[in-house]
């Protein structure tokens, strides 16, 4: 079976509907008059999240894990009237989206994204697709690793031994909820230093 290119779309929904598909295990359902776009939907196709006013712009993106029918209510809509509104469902893998309280400021918006949000969930070119994740690429804080607990135990360690002339021996161990190291300071003299 050969790898097909990804296609890209978009799913437009409320500011509430966003936060129940995520809060759902990021599920995304169709109206059954879509049936033909849901059918044209892949595994590993690409969707990016448009919110509806007051947000109006991406908020986010991820690729379709699974889709499949329900037949259960879902949505706090559906349960209220007891039946089922969006049926062609799919399981979204979240790649990145923004925290729900900066929507509205960090959102990706266009003209051309606020003209195909009007049209529904439709599929995008490719180009506009790729444009919009470059941006959130940009926007997104540098990750900054956490800094090692280990590492800077085993650099205190040292510069103790150090300042007592001695010689951490045998790496770092942990014993009873310590962290510590042997300190050498002659062929007879040791200690164990922990914190």
């Amino acid at each position: 079976m050969e790898n097909k290119t990804p296609d890209y779309w978009m799913a437009v929904g409320s500011v509430d509907n966003w936060n129940e598909a995520f809060r759902l295990g990021n599920i995304w359902g169709l109206e059954p008059k879509r049936l033909n776009l849901w059918e044209s939907v892949q595994p590993n196709d690409l969707l990016l999240f448009y919110a509806m006013r007051p947000v109006a712009g991406i908020i986010g993106y991820g690729t379709v894990k699974t889709k499949f029918r329900q037949t259960q209510p879902l949505w706090p809509q559906e349960v209220e009237r007891g039946q089922v509104l969006w049926p062609l469902r799919f399981e979204i893998d979240v790649e990145y989206c923004l925290p729900p309280n900066r929507w509205e400021l960090q959102k990706i918006s266009s003209e051309i994204l606020r003209f195909k949000a009007g049209l529904s969930f439709r599929k995008l070119d490719s180009a506009l697709a790729l444009d919009v994740i470059a941006k959130f690429k940009e926007k997104r804080e540098p990750e900054v690793p956490e800094p090692s607990v280990h590492k800077e135990i085993k650099q205190k360690l040292l510069e103790i031994g150090n300042l007592q002339k001695s010689h951490c021996r045998g790496g770092i161990f942990v014993r009873f909820g310590e962290v510590g190291c042997r300190l050498e300071t002659g062929p007879t003299v040791r200690s164990d230093v922990c914190v």
